[in-house]
C-alpha cells in the first residue's frame, strides 16, 4: 500500500456531481457504517466501507473517496477485495478544503488507468470492503458527509459511480470524558444487578476486576441499561441462591447439589469485585 498527495484535479471527474449518496449509474450498492459515533479523544471510531459490482461487466479502476473533516486522523485497518486481503493499493489524501470547505479529502485506489497495473479488478457481484479508522486529539463534533465511488468498465465507453446523499451524513463526537456515566448496583436473587446510566443513545460497556488493574467487558449497550453479573458458574440443574449482603467484602453464594449444600465464594475466588462503566 503507497501513500501519497493528491490534488484537486484528481477528483475533478468525482465530485463535479453535487450530492451525496443514494445515486448509483449502475445496480452497484455502497454503504458506509460506523461501529460507534461517540468516542474518547484519541481513540478509534472505526468505519466500514462495502461495495459490490453490480453492474454486468469487471470493474476496473476502481476508487473509493471520502470527505472527512478537518482535525480527525484517518488510518486504513484493511481491504479486501472478493474476500481476498490485498496491500497494492493506493491511500491518497488531499489538501484541507480541496473541494469542501472544512474537509480534507481521502481516497483508496484498487487501480490506475491505464494499464491497471495493480491487478485489482472487481469481478461482477463481488465485494469490496474498506475499514479505517478516525480520531481526534481534541474534543469536537464532526459530520462526515459527501462519499463516493468510481469504477470503469473496459467492455464499455463509460466510467460507472455511485455518490452519497444528504441524509448519508454522519454525526460523531470526541469527547475528553465519560460523559457523565454512572453506575449502581444491588444484590438480587438472580445475581448483582448494575445500572448504568450516561448519553441516552450512547453506547457504554459495564467492566469487572478483582484488582483495578485487570478489567473484563461484561456488557456493551446503549446507555440506560441494566445487567446482571452472575459471577458463579455452576452445573446445569443446580439450585443457585444468592445472599444478599457483603459479608468480608466477599459475596456469599450457597449452591445446593441433590442434598449436599456447599457455601463458597465466586469460581474465581476473589474476595472483591469490581465494577465500573466507560463509553464503548
Amino acid at each position: 500500500m503507497n501513500q501519497k498527495a493528491i490534488a484537486l484535479a484528481l477528483f475533478a471527474v468525482v465530485f463535479a456531481v453535487p450530492g451525496a449518496f443514494g445515486f448509483e449509474s449502475d445496480n452497484s450498492s455502497l454503504t458506509r457504517s460506523f461501529n460507534k459515533t461517540v468516542a474518547l479523544v484519541n481513540t478509534q471510531i472505526v468505519v466500514t466501507v462495502n461495495f459490490t459490482n453490480g453492474g454486468t461487466a469487471v470493474s476496473h479502476g476502481f476508487y473509493y473517496a471520502d470527505q472527512v473533516p478537518s482535525g480527525l486522523a484517518v488510518s486504513t485497518l484493511s481491504l479486501t477485495v472478493n474476500g481476498k486481503a490485498i496491500t497494492n493499493y493506493l491511500f491518497e489524501s488531499g489538501q484541507d478544503g480541496d473541494v469542501y470547505v472544512g474537509c480534507t479529502p481521502y481516497r483508496w485506489v484498487l487501480e490506475q488507468p491505464t494499464n491497471f497495473a495493480e491487478a485489482n479488478p472487481i469481478p461482477v457481484q463481488a465485494p469490496v470492503q474498506i475499514v479505517y479508522a478516525i480520531t481526534s486529539s481534541v474534543s469536537n463534533a464532526f459530520n462526515l458527509q459527501q462519499f463516493n465511488w468510481v469504477g470503469f468498465e473496459t467492455t464499455g465507453t463509460n466510467a460507472t459511480f455511485g455518490y452519497s446523499e444528504t441524509g448519508d451524513d454522519q454525526l460523531v463526537i470526541f469527547t475528553s470524558s465519560g460523559g457523565g456515566v454512572s453506575i449502581s448496583g444491588q444484590d438480587t436473587t438472580a445475581g448483582f444487578m448494575l445500572l448504568l446510566n450516561g448519553t441516552p443513545g450512547t453506547n457504554y460497556v459495564i467492566e469487572a476486576s478483582t484488582n483495578l488493574f485487570n478489567w473484563v467487558p461484561l456488557e456493551t449497550n446503549a446507555s440506560p441499561f441494566q445487567f446482571t453479573d452472575l459471577i458463579l458458574s455452576y452445573a446445569t440443574n443446580t439450585t443457585l441462591t444468592i445472599s444478599t449482603n457483603w459479608d468480608s467484602h466477599k459475596h456469599i453464594y450457597v449452591y445446593t447439589t441433590n442434598t449436599t449444600t456447599t457455601v463458597t465464594t465466586n469460581s474465581a475466588g476473589f474476595s472483591r469485585r469490581f465494577y465500573r462503566g466507560r463509553l464503548f
